[in-house]
This record gives C-alpha cells, sequence and structure tokens, in this order.
C-alpha cells in the first residue's frame, strides 16, 4: 500500500490516519483468518524496521493512535521488568523457536519467548477459533494478562468479579498481542515430525502438512509443543504419557448465545455444585425434568456455559446412549443420539437458569451445535516435562511440553488452564536458564523436573502473594522454594565441609612440610655427621695407612739396615775368620817381618782398614744409638782383634 491514500475528492490522508484506521480493523477482528489478514495490511502500510524493530515500535514511531501508546507503555514495562536478568535476555536474543499449537497456552508461550528475545513461530493446523467454551481464571491469571497488554484489547476484562473468559476470546487477544511483538503466526499448518539438520551450522526443521509451506524451512533450536493432549505428535518427537484409569465418568458441555437481554445479564454463575453438598437441586432435576446428574458448572459471560456429569443408566434411559455397549465404547458417536442429548443439556440449562432465557445453541465451525458428551474415566500425564535431541556432531534441540500437551486437566477441579498458564513460565524458565548458560544442561533439566513435580501438587489453596508472580518459579511455588533452599542449604554444607577439608588438608600438608623440613634438616644434619664422621674416620684411617706406612717403611728401613749390618757384620766376621785362618806362626812371622820392614805401617794400614769399616757402617740413614754402639762395638772388637794380632 502506498504510503498516502487519496481519498475521493483528491485530498491526501496522512499515513498515521490510514494505520489508525488499520488497527482499528485489527482490534475488531473476530477470528484467526481476519485477524491474520488486517496484520498484514499494517505491515504492507508501515513497512518494516531499519534496526529490527518489533512491529508495534514501528507503529508507535508512525501513529498516535492511543491502543498502539498504550500497549508500547505495557510492553517496555514488561521488558525493563526484573523478570529477566540482563545478561539472560542478552543469551536468548535472536534465537528462534517453533512453537506447535495456537491454543491460549500456546500463544502465551510464544508471547513469553518474544519478550526473552526470541524470533518465535507458530503452526496451527485450524484456521479458524470456535471454542466457546469459559475457562474461570484464577486470580494470578487475570494479574498475568493485565501485565502483557490483554486490556488495551479487550477492555472489558477483568473489571468485575467475573474472572472467566472464552477460550476463543483468549485466544483472539492473545494472538494479536504476539503478531504486535513480532511472533509469526502460520494459521491451517499441520507439524507432524522435527527433522535433524543435515550439517552441523544448521538448524532443526519441521515436517508440516502441507509439505511445501514455508515454514518448512524454519530452523529452529527450540521446540514448545501446545497441541494438546496426547496427540501423535508428542509420541514422535520421543514424549511418552502414564494413563491414570478411574471409575467411568461422563461429562457433557455445551455453549448457549449469550443475545445480552436483561434476562441474559440477570443469570448468576454456578460455581462447581456437587450432588454431595446440594443435594435439593439435584433431586428437583430428578423429579422434574428426569435429569440425574452428580456434578454442574455455570458461567455466563460471551455464552452460556454449562459442564455436568451425567449417570449412565439415565442417560440411556432417556436415550442420549443408544445402547450399554462397554466402557471402551460407549461414547462411540454412532451410540450417541445427538437429538436426545440436546434435549438432555436443555432440560437442565432451563432448570438452572428458571427458564428465564431463550436457549440457543451457539455453532461449531462446522455449523454443528456446540453439545459435546466425553468420558473423563482416565488422567494422563506426560512423563518428561521436557528432552533433549542430541545427534552427534550438530545442534541440539530443547523440546517442551506446555498445557494440555503435558497435563490433561480434571475439569471438575478448575485448574486447567492455572496449570497450562504456570506450564508456559515454566518452560520458558527452562529456556532462559539454558541459554543464558549460567547453569550446566544437566541442571536445568533437574530444575525443570522439580517445577514439574509441584505443578501436579499446586491447588488454588496452594498459591500466595499472586501479584508477585513471575516466571521464576521459585516465587511461585512453596515446594520448588524448600526444594531450593534446600540444595542451596546442601551446597552450603558441602562448600564448608570442603573448605574445611581443603584448610584440613592444607594444614596437614603444612605439617607434613614441616616434618619433612626437620626431617630433611635432621637427615641433613645426620648425613652432616655421618659425612664427617666418614671423613673423619676416612682421614683417620688414611692417617693411620699413611703412620702404618710410614712405620712399615720406617720398620722396613730399620729391617733393611740391620739386615745390611748383620750381613755386613758376618761377611766381616767371615773375612776376619779367613785372614785369622793362616797358621798363627806365618803370622806372627809375616806380621813381625812387616813391622820390622815398615816400622809404624801396621798402625797406618790398622787406621785405614778401621776408616773403610766406618764409612761401610755410616752408609745406613736413621741408625739408632744401637747402630752406633754396634758400630763402636764392632770398631772396638777390630782393635781388640787387631791386638790380638
Amino acid at each position: 500500500m502506498a504510503e498516502n491514500e487519496e481519498t475521493e475528492e483528491g485530498t491526501e490522508v496522512p499515513q498515521t490516519k490510514i494505520l489508525q484506521d488499520l488497527m482499528q480493523k485489527f482490534s475488531k477482528a473476530e477470528d484467526a483468518k481476519e485477524i491474520q489478514e488486517a496484520f498484514n495490511k499494517i505491515l504492507e502500510e508501515m513497512g518494516t524496521g531499519e534496526n529490527g524493530e518489533k512491529p508495534y515500535q514501528i507503529l508507535s514511531q508512525k501513529t498516535e493512535f492511543h491502543k498502539v501508546i498504550e500497549l508500547r507503555k505495557t510492553f517496555e514495562a514488561k521488558l525493563n521488568s526484573n523478570d529477566y536478568k540482563k545478561e539472560g535476555k542478552e543469551a536468548c536474543k535472536g534465537r528462534q523457536a517453533l512453537v506447535v499449537g495456537a491454543g491460549p497456552c500456546g500463544l502465551r508461550a510464544a508471547i513469553e519467548l518474544a519478550f526473552l528475545g526470541f524470533r518465535v513461530t507458530v503452526v496451527e493446523k485450524r484456521d479458524t477459533f470456535s471454542r466457546n467454551s469459559i475457562l474461570q481464571l484464577w486470580t494470578f491469571l487475570v494479574e498475568d494478562l493485565k501485565s502483557i497488554g490483554f486490556r488495551v484489547l479487550f477492555p472489558k476484562f477483568g473489571v468485575s468479579e467475573r474472572n472467566h473468559i472464552s477460550i476463543r476470546r483468549l485466544q483472539i487477544v492473545l494472538m494479536k498481542l504476539a503478531l504486535l511483538l513480532g511472533v509469526e503466526i502460520q494459521i491451517g499448518v499441520e507439524f507432524e515430525d522435527v527433522k535433524e539438520p543435515k550439517k552441523k551450522d544448521k538448524g532443526w526443521t519441521a515436517c508440516v502438512k502441507p509439505a511445501n509451506h514455508p515454514v518448512s524451512k524454519f530452523e529452529f533450536e527450540f521446540l514448545i509443543i501446545a497441541s494438546g493432549q496426547q496427540s501423535k505428535q508428542l509420541t514422535d518427537v520421543g514424549f511418552s504419557w502414564v494413563n491414570i484409569e478411574r471409575a467411568l465418568a461422563i461429562a457433557i458441555a455445551a455453549n448457549f448465545k449469550n443475545k445480552k437481554k436483561t434476562e441474559d445479564l440477570d443469570q448468576e454463575d454456578i460455581g462447581g455444585l456437587s450432588v454431595m453438598n446440594t443435594l435439593e437441586i439435584f433431586n428437583e432435576l430428578k423429579d422434574k425434568k428426569d435429569a440425574d446428574i452428580e456434578n454442574i458448572f455455570y458461567l455466563r459471560d460471551e455464552t452460556h456455559y454449562f459442564v455436568m456429569t451425567g449417570k449412565r443408566e439415565n442417560l440411556l434411559k432417556r436415550g442420549v446412549l443408544k445402547k450399554d455397549t462397554g466402557k471402551k465404547s460407549l461414547l462411540n458417536k454412532d451410540n450417541i443420539d445427538r437429538e436426545e442429548l440436546k434435549k438432555f443439556v436443555k432440560d437442565v440449562a432451563n432448570h438452572c437458569t428458571k427458564e428465564k432465557i431463550d436457549l440457543e445453541f451457539t455453532q461449531w465451525a462446522n455449523g454443528e451445535d456446540d453439545v459435546a458428551i466425553f468420558e473423563f474415566t482416565s488422567r494422563s500425564h506426560a512423563k518428561e516435562a521436557a528432552l533433549v535431541k542430541e545427534p552427534k556432531g550438530k545442534k541440539k534441540l530443547l523440546m517442551g511440553l506446555v498445557g494440555d500437551s503435558l497435563k490433561q486437566p480434571f475439569w471438575p477441579e478448575g485448574v486447567g488452564i492455572a496449570h497450562g498458564f504456570f506450564s508456559v513460565y515454566d518452560t520458558a524458565w527452562m529456556a532462559y536458564e539454558w541459554y543464558s548458560k549460567e547453569l550446566t544442561e544437566e541442571k536445568v533439566l533437574a530444575n525443570r523436573k522439580h517445577t514439574y513435580t509441584c505443578l501436579k501438587a499446586m491447588t488454588k489453596d496452594s498459591l500466595s502473594a499472586i501479584r508477585e508472580y513471575r516466571i521464576d518459579p521459585f516465587k511461585r511455588y512453596a515446594q520448588y522454594r524448600a526444594i531450593k533452599n534446600q540444595e542451596e542449604a546442601d551446597e552450603k554444607k558441602d562448600k564448608e565441609e570442603k573448605e574445611k577439608d581443603k584448610k584440613t588438608k592444607k594444614e596437614k600438608n603444612n605439617k607434613k612440610v614441616a616434618e619433612d623440613g626437620e626431617a630433611e634438616k635432621k637427615k641433613e644434619k645426620s648425613k652432616g655427621k655421618f659425612r664427617l664422621r666418614f671423613w673423619k674416620k676416612k682421614e683417620k684411617k688414611a692417617s693411620s695407612a699413611e703412620n702404618i706406612a710410614v712405620d712399615q717403611t720406617d720398620n722396613d728401613k730399620k729391617k733393611d739396615a740391620g739386615e745390611f749390618k748383620r750381613e755386613r757384620f758376618h761377611s766381616l766376621r767371615k773375612s776376619f775368620r779367613r785372614m785369622r785362618s793362616g797358621s798363627r806362626r806365618e803370622k806372627k812371622d809375616k806380621n813381625k817381618k812387616i813391622q820390622e820392614d815398615t816400622g809404624d805401617k801396621e798402625a797406618e794400614n790398622d787406621v785405614a782398614h778401621q776408616q773403610r769399616f766406618s764409612a761401610v757402617v755410616s752408609t745406613s740413614e736413621g741408625e739408632n744409638a744401637d747402630s752406633k754402639n754396634q758400630e763402636i762395638d764392632v770398631t772396638v772388637q777390630v782393635h781388640e782383634s787387631t791386638d790380638e794380632m
């Protein structure tokens, strides 16, 4: 569409006026197709933002339409709240998520992910919103819807004490809010299964009908399934269910048009009457209308909504059930007479409204009257609230269940939508924890398991401080707080024990180091002493060896000197003996002759002989006094021998 249009008179219409008119049509749209078409026209007129702005941000820059301004303020307040840390939002920003199912829980999940920063796509197989059943809202649900701008687009909401709304109206308003936040919604598209990425840098994709729809190329890393209880898709992606069988219970639900007449507006709600508490009403119904029921629930909103539980015998008697075929096939379509069923429901509704209103059924999308009979004999819930697909070497896929896909509601308790929205908060919180990476993946999944356990035990009476509820489960579940406080206490205790062990270990190490140091010192000291002793011993040994060697040398010398002396002595003795061996007479004669011839020559020979003998003896070093004495003795003996000669 051009930026400006021209009227019949030729004057230009400002873009702000065009957008305001388009927003009016968008606000008044009453079905999925109409909403989608009106929004596409808004996008075409205003264009896309330059910096990835959300549609509501672009609108607020180009028009001053009061609803747009109010929505911007509401959205900004939500975005700037303390629900999420800045770091967590940054971690989620730009990540892609696929939500299966555009029911109240699926759309609310898409909105929460959009606030987190995800790029979200929703697929819904229906192309119209036709569920007129009325939901009774707990106070926290009213406050939650107000906080995301619900009243801006539906001003009647939350004004009176009648905290209830039709599923259809809830879907209509939530779809509009989601689109303005940038969520892409594809209606008439059925999800079948997930397709593993072919490359490690690629995301997961969905198998859908029609197969060639553009959404089949949308890559995502987070999947939320909100398609209803025990759908085939749950099994295909890996989830499983637990069924708890009960005694047969037959429920009947019907919607009548609220024509907004005085009689319609005068009707008071009947909030869950049971035969045990108000026997009189049920007896009257049985007596006057031949309608034997056990419970009844009536709410007046955009329709007159009735839910009741009938008795098998009475329904067979009234012809609503054709045959008593047994539990499994009792409520098969071919065993139900719808005309008799409508008569039965009208009898009950007329009695409850005192026959003051003109009862006319609303219609489903296929044109049939809005009345249904079903059994709630079994109660089912998923075994796991979350799963992770981890193909080797490729991106992981985090998957979560919300609403009836997680836990089948037991309508007499009135907790269906409350549990559904709580499961949305829990799943969004799981995604926040998973992608912010403040915790390990195992811890995130363990926390989701805790919140699922808490959800199963949640009742209206267990809630408190409901206006402070956020997606953080710590504020919503007393049981979760107890679990986390216990974990915190255990972690603190473990930390203290670890610190204590660390300190003890450190002290032991220090003590050991000190002991080792002392031991080392002692060892070194001992080594020193040993070395000293060793060297002293070695030195002593060396000294002793040296002394022994010296002594040995001295002894050897002494021995050698003694032997030499003895040998020389014996040699000399032999010489002397030879000298004396001749006849004394010859010797005497010879000596006399010599004396006579030479005169004093004998004396000279004696002196020379003495000198020669002394020279030989004096060659030994270090001879002792004994040797000298021996020499003297020898000399003396020589002299004596000479004299004798």
